[in-house]
């Protein structure tokens, strides 16, 4: 899976705004896994 880092941060704000906080720690795993 390709990292794309300013679509992750994206998805993160996406997610905080919709309150979605699972999602968000998911992606912040994710993106955590690329580094």
């Amino acid at each position: 899976m390709e990292c794309d880092n300013s679509l992750v941060i994206e998805t993160i704000l996406a997610g905080g705004a919709a309150n979605s906080k699972i999602s968000e720690l998911h992606l912040i795993h994710q993106l955590l896994d690329c580094n």
